[in-house]
Parts: structure tokens; C-alpha cells; sequence
């Protein structure tokens, strides 16, 4: 017998102008326009809507560990944009020590 799988959330997460600035801010290596998520989806298990949301806003080149990520409230701005190691286990594409399932354990329809 198998269990269903979770969902993922998939709040989105449109960055304003400064959220993008913070982001491009947030790890020294090249920065292009290109590099911004937009919208930022959040990429956890899905979990109530009052807890709070976390999604890459701005990929990191190939060879840099780990991605920037936003986390926002609800119908707020993100309150923290910082560089976060990538999951260590398997093939997760979130980050390290995040709540909830893996990627690879969520489904994304």
C-alpha cells in the first residue's frame, strides 16, 4: 500500500525592485538580471498559510554552493533574503536544514 505524497506549497512571491537589490546583494559573485526567480515560489512541503514561505529569488552561478533564498510572510515582503547551503541529502533542491520533505518526496502537481 502507498501512501499519497505531500504537495509542495508553491506560494509565489513576486520581488519588488528592492527585494531584487537585496538579493543581488546577498553573495559576491556575478550578478545578471537573469539570475532573478520571478516570481519566487516557495519550494517546502505545503504547510499553513500563516507560516512563513522560503524560495530561491536569485540563482547562484554553477559551481557556487547553494542558492539565495527569500522568506516571506503572506501578502508581505520577504523579511530575510540570504545565501543558503543546498540540502545535503540526495537530490532535495531546497536548503540545508529546511522543514518538511524533501523535493524529491513532494508533488509538485
Amino acid at each position: 500500500m502507498t501512501g499519497t505524497r505531500p504537495r509542495v506549497c508553491r506560494a509565489a512571491l513576486m520581488p519588488t525592485h528592492a527585494a531584487q537589490a537585496r538579493a543581488a546583494d546577498a553573495h559576491p559573485s556575478p550578478y545578471d538580471r537573469d539570475d532573478m526567480a520571478a516570481p519566487a515560489l516557495c519550494a517546502l512541503e505545503a504547510h499553513p498559510a500563516s507560516q512563513a514561505h522560503h524560495g530561491i529569488i536569485r540563482y547562484l552561478p554553477l559551481r557556487t554552493p547553494g542558492e539565495i533564498w527569500a522568506t516571506w510572510l503572506p501578502g508581505e515582503e520577504p523579511h530575510k533574503i540570504e545565501h543558503r547551503q543546498d540540502c545535503p541529502v540526495g537530490d532535495c533542491t531546497t536548503y540545508a536544514g529546511h522543514p518538511g520533505a524533501h523535493a524529491w518526496q513532494v508533488s509538485r502537481h
